[in-house]
Protein backbone atom coordinates (compact mmCIF):
# COMPACT_ATOMS: atom_id res chain seq x y z
CA UNK A 1 0.00 0.00 0.00
CA UNK A 2 1.39 3.42 -0.04
CA UNK A 3 1.36 3.95 3.44
CA UNK A 4 3.93 0.91 3.27
CA UNK A 5 5.72 3.23 1.03
CA UNK A 6 5.76 6.59 3.23
CA UNK A 7 7.03 4.69 6.28
CA UNK A 8 10.43 3.96 4.18
CA UNK A 9 11.02 7.41 3.53
CA UNK A 10 13.01 9.92 5.63
CA UNK A 11 10.09 12.86 7.02
CA UNK A 12 8.76 15.05 5.03
CA UNK A 13 10.30 17.75 7.21
CA UNK A 14 14.26 17.00 6.57
CA UNK A 15 16.04 17.17 3.57
CA UNK A 16 18.05 13.84 4.40
CA UNK A 17 20.27 14.02 0.63
CA UNK A 18 21.87 16.23 -1.98
CA UNK A 19 20.21 13.85 -4.68
CA UNK A 20 17.78 11.19 -5.16
CA UNK A 21 17.67 9.07 -8.47
CA UNK A 22 14.40 7.81 -8.85
CA UNK A 23 13.98 5.20 -11.95
CA UNK A 24 17.83 4.01 -10.97
CA UNK A 25 16.40 0.56 -12.56
CA UNK A 26 16.06 1.89 -16.12
CA UNK A 27 18.88 1.51 -18.32
CA UNK A 28 19.78 5.03 -17.70
CA UNK A 29 19.33 5.87 -14.22
CA UNK A 30 21.50 2.48 -13.77
CA UNK A 31 24.31 4.39 -16.04
CA UNK A 32 23.97 7.50 -13.59
CA UNK A 33 24.43 5.59 -10.84
CA UNK A 34 27.51 3.82 -12.07
CA UNK A 35 29.03 7.57 -13.05
CA UNK A 36 28.46 8.50 -9.92
CA UNK A 37 30.59 5.43 -8.20
CA UNK A 38 33.30 5.86 -10.85
CA UNK A 39 33.68 9.80 -10.35
CA UNK A 40 34.02 9.97 -6.45
CA UNK A 41 35.92 13.29 -6.64
CA UNK A 42 33.69 15.43 -8.52
CA UNK A 43 30.50 14.10 -5.96
CA UNK A 44 32.60 14.40 -2.77
CA UNK A 45 30.41 15.44 0.31
CA UNK A 46 27.13 14.98 -1.81
CA UNK A 47 24.65 12.52 -0.46
CA UNK A 48 23.01 10.52 -3.07
CA UNK A 49 20.14 8.37 -2.59
CA UNK A 50 18.60 5.92 -5.43
CA UNK A 51 14.65 4.95 -5.33
CA UNK A 52 12.05 3.11 -7.33
CA UNK A 53 8.98 0.96 -6.59
CA UNK A 54 10.28 -2.60 -5.95
CA UNK A 55 13.35 -2.41 -3.45
CA UNK A 56 14.59 -5.59 -4.08
CA UNK A 57 15.33 -4.63 -7.44
CA UNK A 58 16.45 -1.46 -6.77
CA UNK A 59 18.90 -3.25 -4.26
CA UNK A 60 20.66 -5.68 -6.75
CA UNK A 61 20.99 -2.72 -9.06
CA UNK A 62 23.03 -1.28 -5.91
CA UNK A 63 25.04 -4.55 -5.85
CA UNK A 64 25.79 -4.43 -9.48
CA UNK A 65 27.02 -1.17 -9.55
CA UNK A 66 29.42 -1.97 -6.28
CA UNK A 67 26.96 1.19 -4.34
CA UNK A 68 25.91 -0.75 -1.49
CA UNK A 69 28.47 1.97 0.93
CA UNK A 70 27.63 4.73 -0.98
CA UNK A 71 24.11 5.08 -1.47
CA UNK A 72 20.41 4.75 0.87
CA UNK A 73 18.02 2.63 -0.78
CA UNK A 74 14.22 4.39 -1.31
CA UNK A 75 10.94 2.96 -2.09
CA UNK A 76 8.48 5.17 -4.35
CA UNK A 77 5.63 4.62 -6.75
CA UNK A 78 4.58 6.93 -9.29
CA UNK A 79 0.93 6.41 -8.96
CA UNK A 80 1.12 7.16 -5.10
CA UNK A 81 1.41 10.79 -4.63
CA UNK A 82 1.90 10.32 -0.98
CA UNK A 83 5.30 8.73 -1.68
CA UNK A 84 6.45 11.03 -4.58
CA UNK A 85 5.36 14.52 -1.96
CA UNK A 86 7.67 12.41 0.42
CA UNK A 87 10.88 11.41 -1.70
CA UNK A 88 10.58 15.20 -3.04
CA UNK A 89 10.98 16.27 0.71
CA UNK A 90 13.72 14.43 1.60
CA UNK A 91 16.10 15.37 -1.22
CA UNK A 92 17.46 19.22 -3.09
CA UNK A 93 17.67 17.55 -6.18
CA UNK A 94 15.43 14.79 -7.52
CA UNK A 95 16.16 13.19 -11.04
CA UNK A 96 13.56 11.32 -12.78
CA UNK A 97 14.63 8.36 -15.38
CA UNK A 98 11.25 6.60 -16.04
CA UNK A 99 9.36 7.38 -19.28
CA UNK A 100 7.33 7.41 -21.24
CA UNK A 101 7.08 11.13 -19.28
CA UNK A 102 4.11 11.69 -21.23
CA UNK A 103 2.79 8.39 -19.34
CA UNK A 104 4.91 8.44 -15.98
CA UNK A 105 6.47 12.10 -15.93
CA UNK A 106 3.82 14.40 -14.31
CA UNK A 107 3.13 13.94 -10.66
CA UNK A 108 7.03 13.38 -10.03
CA UNK A 109 7.88 16.40 -11.44
CA UNK A 110 4.43 18.16 -9.98
CA UNK A 111 5.74 16.70 -6.42
CA UNK A 112 9.12 18.55 -6.83
CA UNK A 113 7.39 21.67 -8.17
CA UNK A 114 5.00 21.72 -5.15
CA UNK A 115 7.90 20.94 -2.47
CA UNK A 116 10.61 23.39 -3.62
CA UNK A 117 12.72 20.65 -4.86
CA UNK A 118 15.31 21.24 -8.01
CA UNK A 119 13.80 18.92 -10.56
CA UNK A 120 16.31 16.88 -13.92
CA UNK A 121 14.50 14.66 -16.28
CA UNK A 122 15.81 12.90 -19.18
CA UNK A 123 12.95 12.90 -21.23
CA UNK A 124 13.03 14.06 -25.28
CA UNK A 125 9.64 14.79 -24.93
CA UNK A 126 9.18 18.32 -26.65
CA UNK A 127 5.27 18.17 -26.13
CA UNK A 128 5.01 17.58 -22.80
CA UNK A 129 7.50 19.43 -21.49
CA UNK A 130 5.79 22.64 -23.20
CA UNK A 131 2.39 21.41 -21.51
CA UNK A 132 4.77 21.18 -18.67
CA UNK A 133 5.78 24.61 -18.36
CA UNK A 134 1.76 26.09 -19.23
CA UNK A 135 0.59 23.72 -15.81
CA UNK A 136 4.02 24.19 -13.44
CA UNK A 137 5.90 27.19 -14.32
CA UNK A 138 4.07 29.82 -11.95
CA UNK A 139 3.63 26.89 -9.03
CA UNK A 140 7.74 26.27 -9.19
CA UNK A 141 8.57 29.84 -9.62
CA UNK A 142 6.98 30.72 -6.12
CA UNK A 143 8.51 27.76 -4.34
CA UNK A 144 12.09 28.46 -5.85
CA UNK A 145 12.12 24.85 -7.77
CA UNK A 146 14.41 25.13 -10.50
CA UNK A 147 12.64 21.99 -13.15
CA UNK A 148 14.65 21.56 -16.02
CA UNK A 149 13.91 18.92 -18.09
CA UNK A 150 15.66 17.24 -21.71
CA UNK A 151 18.91 17.02 -19.18
CA UNK A 152 20.35 14.05 -21.12
CA UNK A 153 21.43 13.73 -24.78
CA UNK A 154 18.01 15.14 -25.60
CA UNK A 155 18.91 18.03 -25.29
CA UNK A 156 21.65 19.12 -23.32
CA UNK A 157 24.15 18.49 -25.84
CA UNK A 158 22.08 20.54 -29.11
CA UNK A 159 21.54 23.05 -26.93
CA UNK A 160 25.31 23.98 -25.57
CA UNK A 161 26.04 23.48 -29.21
CA UNK A 162 23.43 26.26 -29.99
CA UNK A 163 24.37 28.82 -27.07
CA UNK A 164 28.06 28.66 -27.88
CA UNK A 165 27.61 29.14 -31.60
CA UNK A 166 25.55 32.23 -30.70
CA UNK A 167 28.34 33.70 -28.41
CA UNK A 168 31.02 33.07 -30.94
CA UNK A 169 28.69 35.44 -33.08
CA UNK A 170 28.84 39.41 -33.06
CA UNK A 171 25.17 40.52 -34.03
CA UNK A 172 23.85 44.22 -34.24
CA UNK A 173 20.75 44.85 -33.17
CA UNK A 174 19.16 44.82 -35.96
CA UNK A 175 20.47 41.17 -37.10
CA UNK A 176 18.37 38.01 -36.85
CA UNK A 177 20.85 35.14 -36.03
CA UNK A 178 19.58 31.03 -37.87
CA UNK A 179 21.23 27.98 -37.07
CA UNK A 180 21.22 24.95 -38.30
CA UNK A 181 22.57 21.82 -37.09
CA UNK A 182 23.33 18.81 -38.23
CA UNK A 183 23.98 15.25 -36.54
CA UNK A 184 25.84 12.78 -37.90
CA UNK A 185 25.43 9.35 -35.91
CA UNK A 186 27.70 6.08 -36.19
CA UNK A 187 31.35 7.78 -36.60
CA UNK A 188 32.64 4.17 -36.15
CA UNK A 189 32.46 1.23 -38.33
CA UNK A 190 34.25 -1.04 -35.88
CA UNK A 191 31.46 -1.14 -33.55
CA UNK A 192 28.26 -3.19 -34.53
CA UNK A 193 25.65 -0.23 -34.00
CA UNK A 194 27.58 3.00 -34.36
CA UNK A 195 25.51 5.33 -32.96
CA UNK A 196 25.56 2.73 -29.61
CA UNK A 197 21.45 1.51 -29.98
CA UNK A 198 18.41 2.54 -28.17
CA UNK A 199 17.38 1.95 -24.42
CA UNK A 200 14.43 0.28 -23.84
CA UNK A 201 12.80 3.56 -22.31
CA UNK A 202 13.47 5.50 -25.37
CA UNK A 203 11.76 2.63 -27.92
CA UNK A 204 8.50 2.79 -25.88
CA UNK A 205 8.54 6.38 -25.78
CA UNK A 206 9.08 6.13 -29.70
CA UNK A 207 6.83 3.85 -30.04
CA UNK A 208 4.24 5.22 -27.91
CA UNK A 209 4.54 8.88 -29.98
CA UNK A 210 4.68 7.63 -33.02
CA UNK A 211 1.17 5.77 -32.12
CA UNK A 212 -0.57 8.44 -30.50
CA UNK A 213 1.30 11.69 -31.02
CA UNK A 214 1.13 12.21 -27.58
CA UNK A 215 4.91 13.44 -26.28
CA UNK A 216 5.94 14.81 -29.29
CA UNK A 217 7.20 18.34 -30.84
CA UNK A 218 4.14 19.49 -33.21
CA UNK A 219 5.90 20.37 -36.68
CA UNK A 220 3.92 23.76 -36.45
CA UNK A 221 6.65 25.08 -33.91
CA UNK A 222 8.81 25.35 -36.89
CA UNK A 223 6.33 27.15 -39.05
CA UNK A 224 6.02 30.08 -36.60
CA UNK A 225 9.61 29.81 -35.09
CA UNK A 226 11.67 30.01 -38.23
CA UNK A 227 10.38 32.28 -40.95
CA UNK A 228 13.12 31.96 -42.93
CA UNK A 229 14.58 28.33 -42.44
CA UNK A 230 13.08 25.35 -44.47
CA UNK A 231 11.05 22.39 -42.88
CA UNK A 232 11.86 20.11 -45.56
CA UNK A 233 15.01 17.55 -46.29
CA UNK A 234 17.57 20.09 -47.50
CA UNK A 235 21.10 20.48 -48.49
CA UNK A 236 23.45 22.78 -46.16
CA UNK A 237 26.39 23.82 -48.25
CA UNK A 238 28.35 25.02 -45.10
CA UNK A 239 27.64 21.56 -43.41
CA UNK A 240 28.50 19.74 -46.64
CA UNK A 241 25.32 17.56 -45.28
CA UNK A 242 22.01 16.53 -46.48
CA UNK A 243 19.65 16.77 -43.81
CA UNK A 244 16.28 15.05 -42.39
CA UNK A 245 14.37 17.15 -40.24
CA UNK A 246 14.52 15.53 -36.73
CA UNK A 247 11.94 18.27 -35.14
CA UNK A 248 9.92 15.99 -32.99
CA UNK A 249 12.05 15.54 -30.51
CA UNK A 250 12.70 18.19 -27.81
CA UNK A 251 15.99 19.59 -29.15
CA UNK A 252 14.84 22.06 -31.36
CA UNK A 253 11.87 23.05 -29.04
CA UNK A 254 14.92 23.66 -26.19
CA UNK A 255 17.13 25.76 -27.88
CA UNK A 256 14.46 27.69 -29.31
CA UNK A 257 13.40 28.07 -25.61
CA UNK A 258 16.51 28.77 -24.30
CA UNK A 259 17.14 31.91 -27.03
CA UNK A 260 14.02 32.82 -25.57
CA UNK A 261 14.72 33.20 -22.05
CA UNK A 262 18.29 34.07 -22.52
CA UNK A 263 17.98 37.04 -25.43
CA UNK A 264 14.29 37.58 -25.54
CA UNK A 265 12.06 37.30 -27.66
CA UNK A 266 12.42 39.48 -29.81
CA UNK A 267 15.92 38.41 -30.54
CA UNK A 268 14.60 34.85 -30.67
CA UNK A 269 17.11 32.69 -32.97
CA UNK A 270 15.56 30.87 -36.08
CA UNK A 271 16.84 27.25 -35.62
CA UNK A 272 16.52 24.01 -37.76
CA UNK A 273 17.64 20.04 -36.32
CA UNK A 274 18.35 17.59 -38.75
CA UNK A 275 20.04 14.24 -39.27
CA UNK A 276 22.64 14.19 -41.70
CA UNK A 277 21.64 11.15 -44.04
CA UNK A 278 24.27 12.24 -46.78
CA UNK A 279 22.22 12.24 -49.81
CA UNK A 280 19.01 14.11 -50.07
CA UNK A 281 17.27 11.07 -51.93
CA UNK A 282 17.69 9.50 -48.33
CA UNK A 283 15.86 11.89 -46.43
CA UNK A 284 12.80 11.59 -48.81
CA UNK A 285 12.97 7.85 -48.90
CA UNK A 286 13.34 7.97 -44.66
CA UNK A 287 10.24 10.59 -44.99
CA UNK A 288 8.11 7.74 -46.53
CA UNK A 289 9.38 4.79 -44.49
CA UNK A 290 9.02 7.16 -41.78
CA UNK A 291 4.86 8.22 -42.50
CA UNK A 292 4.32 4.13 -43.29
CA UNK A 293 5.55 3.24 -40.06
CA UNK A 294 3.94 5.74 -37.85
CA UNK A 295 0.85 4.41 -39.73
CA UNK A 296 1.69 0.72 -38.83
CA UNK A 297 2.42 1.85 -34.72
CA UNK A 298 -1.58 2.82 -35.11
CA UNK A 299 -2.38 -0.53 -35.76
CA UNK A 300 -2.85 -2.05 -32.29
CA UNK A 301 -1.96 -5.87 -32.75
CA UNK A 302 1.37 -4.55 -34.74
CA UNK A 303 2.00 -1.84 -31.85
CA UNK A 304 1.51 -4.83 -29.10
CA UNK A 305 4.75 -6.95 -30.97
CA UNK A 306 7.01 -4.31 -31.37
CA UNK A 307 6.49 -3.27 -27.46
CA UNK A 308 7.46 -6.88 -26.61
CA UNK A 309 10.28 -6.79 -27.68
CA UNK A 310 12.72 -5.32 -25.42
CA UNK A 311 11.91 -5.68 -21.75
CA UNK A 312 12.88 -3.04 -18.95
CA UNK A 313 16.74 -2.48 -18.87
CA UNK A 314 17.89 -3.60 -21.58
CA UNK A 315 19.65 -1.24 -23.88
CA UNK A 316 22.86 -1.52 -26.14
CA UNK A 317 26.18 -3.05 -24.64
CA UNK A 318 28.76 -1.52 -22.37
CA UNK A 319 31.04 -1.91 -25.75
CA UNK A 320 28.66 -0.53 -28.24
CA UNK A 321 28.34 2.57 -26.24
CA UNK A 322 32.31 2.67 -25.57
CA UNK A 323 32.81 2.27 -29.20
CA UNK A 324 29.84 4.95 -30.70
CA UNK A 325 31.18 8.42 -31.71
CA UNK A 326 28.80 11.30 -32.81
CA UNK A 327 29.30 14.50 -34.11
CA UNK A 328 26.90 17.56 -34.32
CA UNK A 329 27.79 20.68 -36.47
CA UNK A 330 26.13 23.90 -36.84
CA UNK A 331 26.38 26.75 -39.13
CA UNK A 332 24.96 30.51 -38.03
CA UNK A 333 23.81 32.55 -40.46
CA UNK A 334 22.68 36.11 -39.61
CA UNK A 335 19.96 38.18 -41.83
CA UNK A 336 19.75 42.10 -41.41
CA UNK A 337 16.19 42.99 -40.57
CA UNK A 338 13.52 42.27 -43.55
CA UNK A 339 16.12 40.65 -44.94
CA UNK A 340 15.61 37.01 -46.59
CA UNK A 341 19.61 36.48 -47.79
CA UNK A 342 21.87 34.96 -45.25
CA UNK A 343 25.13 36.05 -44.26
CA UNK A 344 27.46 32.66 -43.12
CA UNK A 345 29.15 33.70 -39.53
CA UNK A 346 30.85 30.44 -38.84
CA UNK A 347 30.73 26.59 -38.09
CA UNK A 348 30.50 25.56 -34.49
CA UNK A 349 31.37 21.66 -33.87
CA UNK A 350 30.61 19.59 -31.65
CA UNK A 351 32.42 16.23 -31.23
CA UNK A 352 31.00 13.12 -28.86
CA UNK A 353 33.33 10.70 -27.93
CA UNK A 354 30.37 8.15 -26.63
CA UNK A 355 26.88 6.96 -27.24
CA UNK A 356 23.60 8.86 -26.44
CA UNK A 357 23.36 7.20 -22.78
CA UNK A 358 26.77 7.63 -21.61
CA UNK A 359 26.35 11.47 -22.43
CA UNK A 360 22.63 11.43 -20.84
CA UNK A 361 23.86 9.58 -17.58
CA UNK A 362 27.04 12.18 -17.29
CA UNK A 363 24.78 15.46 -18.48
CA UNK A 364 21.87 15.00 -16.02
CA UNK A 365 24.41 14.14 -13.12
CA UNK A 366 26.12 17.37 -13.93
CA UNK A 367 22.75 18.83 -13.70
CA UNK A 368 21.95 17.52 -10.37
CA UNK A 369 25.20 18.38 -9.04
CA UNK A 370 25.17 21.94 -9.82
CA UNK A 371 21.72 22.21 -8.52
CA UNK A 372 22.71 20.55 -5.41
CA UNK A 373 25.15 23.56 -4.45
CA UNK A 374 22.41 25.66 -4.77
CA UNK A 375 20.48 27.62 -1.80
CA UNK A 376 17.07 28.10 -1.74
CA UNK A 377 16.13 29.63 -4.94
CA UNK A 378 12.50 31.75 -3.63
CA UNK A 379 11.18 33.64 -6.86
CA UNK A 380 13.88 32.52 -9.09
CA UNK A 381 12.71 28.90 -9.99
CA UNK A 382 10.58 28.16 -12.48
CA UNK A 383 10.38 25.44 -15.74
CA UNK A 384 13.61 26.35 -17.44
CA UNK A 385 16.04 24.86 -19.88
CA UNK A 386 19.17 23.29 -18.54
CA UNK A 387 21.69 25.73 -20.34
CA UNK A 388 19.17 28.86 -19.35
CA UNK A 389 19.43 27.74 -15.46
CA UNK A 390 23.08 26.50 -15.34
CA UNK A 391 24.95 28.67 -18.28
CA UNK A 392 28.43 28.16 -18.44
CA UNK A 393 28.99 26.30 -15.26
CA UNK A 394 27.12 23.33 -17.07
CA UNK A 395 28.88 23.70 -20.21
CA UNK A 396 32.35 23.84 -18.03
CA UNK A 397 30.95 20.68 -16.24
CA UNK A 398 30.09 18.46 -19.78
CA UNK A 399 33.57 19.36 -21.94
CA UNK A 400 35.87 19.08 -18.82
CA UNK A 401 35.77 15.11 -18.68
CA UNK A 402 36.49 15.04 -22.82
CA UNK A 403 33.17 13.61 -23.26
CA UNK A 404 31.74 16.82 -25.39
CA UNK A 405 34.23 18.88 -27.14
CA UNK A 406 33.68 22.49 -28.50
CA UNK A 407 35.33 24.43 -31.58
CA UNK A 408 34.66 27.12 -33.48
CA UNK A 409 35.83 28.14 -37.41
CA UNK A 410 34.65 31.26 -38.26
CA UNK A 411 33.74 32.54 -42.14
CA UNK A 412 36.48 34.47 -43.24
Amino acid sequence: SSRQFVSRLPSAMSRSYDIVIFGVTGFSGTLMLRYFVDNPTEFQGIKIAVAGRNKAKVEAVVAKCKAEKLVQVLVADVSSEETLTALAKSTKVLIACAGPFCLLGEPTLKACAEAGTHYVDITGEGGWIRQMVQKYDTKAKETGALILSACGFDSVPADLLARYAVEQTERRSDERIALVTAVQLGMRADSSKGYGGVSHGTYQTMLHGLATGEGLSPIEDHKVSNPRLSSSVQLDPALNAALFPFEFTSDAYLVRRTSALLDGESKQIEYFHGLNVGYRVFGYLMQIGFMIFALLCRVPPFLKFLKGRMQVGEGASDEDRANARMRMRCAVRSFAAESSTPTLRGVATMNIASDGYNVTAMTAMQCARLLSKRGATKGKGGLMTPVAALGSDLRDACTQNGLLALSWEAQK
